[in-house]
């Protein structure tokens, strides 16, 4: 007899054919596994699944796949009459016919139970059809499993048994979502929801603030712990809680004339609240997909879906929280993600992937001020080291000193790399190492701390004579034919050095230079020192300019039509220079002009004013490589430019773009407003 198998993606023959053995038997009799047969008594239903040999289908010379049969035993776990029920069960589907399983009923050989070291039982020999095809690496087999494989031992074969062993069996776990690190193949991350009690849904409203206060530390270690050991042992499993957005509805909604327009109000949110949840919805009773964006359109349907009275909803728009909103202190472009941004605000790292519409938090850190945020850059030249998803992250602790923290899959986990004293203004990569390193500028002097866990960061003296001195600014650059070098930024000007260790100031000699730029013009390097200026009266001095991997650099002044004080960030868009100023908003220049002259933006332009004509302090600046947008943060959020003289605020917390989320995150409703307005009222009534 034979059956169809489901189609799923094979990871190798021998492996695929018993891995959609047992997809097969899951569906249609039960729990099953990869194991051997065993005398011992099972705590519960359940089949194991055993190869055998192989047997050629056909025999092809001179290429071609190899196309044959994987013979499997197929018993019941343990000694039991439930694995007796599960084979009829499998009989049964067997007799359904297919093409790929073909059940076999003859008797098993006693040499067969000898070498399995297990005693003769009722048993089906089970010959899956396969075909040799590149073999792939055993643990990436379990990203890509698509059966629900749970026998009564816990034992997990693919990424999608994790979050079913994480939500069932403890009761302290409403679902969970697992995603494999880009750069870290060999571990996977289990994110989970937390139950939450009936009686704490307040009006169906599950609320951000409500998950977070049954976030409880014990039950997340011990969900790690049951899924580390339930997974193989090859893979480095952690638990994390899911991340949760609180965004809420505002619309209006036109409804039939004579319709109880305060009953369908409360219709309409209660329907909001039972539907934008991190749990189960009247159209999803597993819950929304963990990561799935919520849009305007995705609302529109909800709103027209609540009650039969409504005609249709207008006006339809987000409150979202959080947001980067704030005071923003870090903003840096995803070198490896065109399109993408980092902001730091807060104790919140937030990340967007639609060119600066849409925002998700990436990383919280409570208690502590995000201040640097460092992509690692794209290997552009030779010598260069890439590591896409690579981020590092400082943040300055409200009790003092810095928290320095590595992301390898673009900001969705965190991991923690040093603690030191000083605070951490600036940091750097450097690929002096395959791990690569990074250099951290510090009001204690610069220090340079390794890319790897326990790490201690190590003092680099730049100034023998004042090993201490603050640094305000730290650049890595490469030259053409892959050397490096490293610039550091003080009081003292700009200090340069080729190995890392031995420093000499090169330009902007007694000036306090507060920022660093690198320009790459085709082979040529250009570094670029902004100043800092501590009367306010005075338009400031600008920056200043240098050729690099030159035998003596010729530094030039940068300061015609300069105005707004001190420079507090560089960005580059294509040729463009801008720059970050303390009240001159952002400044631009053509660098390749024959008179270079920074460029004052407008007024009105969009960017946030102090006065009707000094601008807010911009402290930082990013630009997306090919020029198409730039983001600015200060106290009040970002702003987003695309023309490098219109400015609009790219983080509002009210918004008509979608709400975007990281693959491990959940929405939850907030306080949606609704208006209802009777289809029959005429304008003004």
């Amino acid at each position: 007899m034979t059956a169809a198998l489901p189609s799923s993606e094979r990871p190798g023959p021998v492996e695929a054919a018993g891995l959609s053995l047992v997809a097969w038997l899951c569906a249609v009799a039960g729990p099953a596994i990869v194991a051997p047969p065993s005398d011992a008594v099972a705590t519960g239903a359940g089949i194991s699944v055993w190869p055998l040999g192989l047997t050629p289908d056909h025999q092809v010379v001179g290429g071609g796949p190899v196309r044959f049969s994987v013979r499997h035993l197929v018993t019941g776990v343990g000694v039991g009459v439930d694995g007796l029920r599960m084979l009829d069960r499998v009989v049964a589907a067997a007799a359904a016919g297919g093409e790929i399983v073909r059940v076999s009923f003859g008797p098993v050989a006693t040499e067969v139970w000898t070498a399995l070291g297990a005693r003769p039982r009722p048993a089906l020999l089970v010959d899956v059809a396969t075909e040799a095809r590149p073999s792939v690496a055993g643990t990436a087999a379990m990203a890509r499993g698509t059966y629900e494989s749970l026998i009564a031992g816990r034992r997990a074969v693919t990424a999608r048994d994790l979050q079913l062993i994480a939500a069932a069996g403890l009761g302290d776990i409403e679902r969970a979502a697992t995603i494999r690190p880009l750069a870290r193949p060999d571990e996977i991350v289990v994110a989970v929801m937390p139950l939450i009690p009936a009686a704490e849904r307040t009006a169906g409203r599950l609320s951000r603030a409500t998950v977070l206060a049954h976030h409880d530390e014990a039950v997340r270690q011990r969900v790690e712990s049951r899924l580390r050991a339930a997974g193989p042992s090859d893979v480095r499993i952690s638990v994390d809680w899911a991340g949760l957005v609180d965004v809420a509805v505002t619309a209006t909604v036109v409804v039939e004339p004579g319709a109880d327009r305060e009953a369908l109000r409360t219709a309409v949110v209660d329907h909001l609240n039972r539907t934008i949840t991190p749990l189960g919805t009247p159209t999803a009773p597993g819950g929304r997909p963990f990561g799935e964006p919520l849009r305007v359109s995705d609302v529109h349907r909800m709103l027209e879906d609540a009650a039969p009275q409504i005609r249709y909803a207008e006006s339809v728009g987000f409150v979202v929280d959080p947001v980067p909103a704030g005071d923003v202190r870090a903003v840096a472009a995803a070198p490896h993600r065109p399109g993408s941004w980092y902001v730091g605000t807060g104790d919140q790292v937030f990340r967007s992937g639609a060119r600066g519409r849409g925002w998700e938090a990436v990383g919280r850190f409570p208690g502590e001020t995000v201040r640097v945020i460092v992509p690692a850059p794209a290997a552009t030249r030779l010598g260069m080291i890439d590591r896409p998803g690579y981020v590092v992250a400082v943040t300055r602790s409200d009790s003092g000193g810095s928290v320095v923290r590595l992301s390898t899959d673009g900001g969705e986990t965190w991991t923690t790399l040093a603690q030191l004293a000083p605070t951490v203004v600036d940091a750097a990569w450097l690929d002096r190492t395959p791990a690569g390193v990074v250099l951290l500028a510090t009001d204690a002097g610069l220090y340079e701390l390794a890319v790897s866990p326990g790490a201690t960061p190590q003092l680099v003296v730049v100034d023998p004579a004042t090993p201490d001195r603050a640094c305000s600014a730290v650049e890595t650059f490469t030259s053409d034919v892959g050397c490096w070098a490293v610039a550091v930024a003080s009081r003292a000007g700009v200090s340069l050095s080729t190995d890392g260790t031995t420093f000499a100031v090169s330009g902007a000699a007694n000036l306090d230079v507060r920022a660093l730029a690198v320009q790459y013009d085709s082979p040529a390097v250009v570094l670029w020192a902004g100043i800092g200026e501590a009367d306010p009266s005075k338009p400031g001095k600008g920056c200043q300019r240098a050729r690099m991997f030159e035998p003596t650099p010729r530094w030039e002044s940068m300061a015609s039509g300069w105005t707004g004080g001190s420079c507090w960030s560089i960005a580059f868009a294509g040729r463009t220079a801008l720059a970050a100023t303390q009240s001159g908003g952002v400044l631009v220049l053509d660098t390749a002009a024959p008179t270079p002259q920074w460029r004052v933006p407008d007024v009105n332009g969009g960017l946030p004013l102090r006065d009707r004509t000094r601008f807010e302090a911009v402290s930082a600046l990013a630009a997306m490589a090919d020029g198409s947008a730039v983001l600015a943060g200060g106290l009040r959020g970002i702003v987003r430019s695309t023309d490098l003289t219109r400015w609009s605020a790219a983080a509002a917390s009210q918004t008509r773009d979608p709400i975007t989320l990281p693959p491990t995150a959940l929405l939850c409703s907030g306080e949606h407003t609704i208006t209802v307005v009777d289809g029959s009222a005429t304008p003004g009534s």
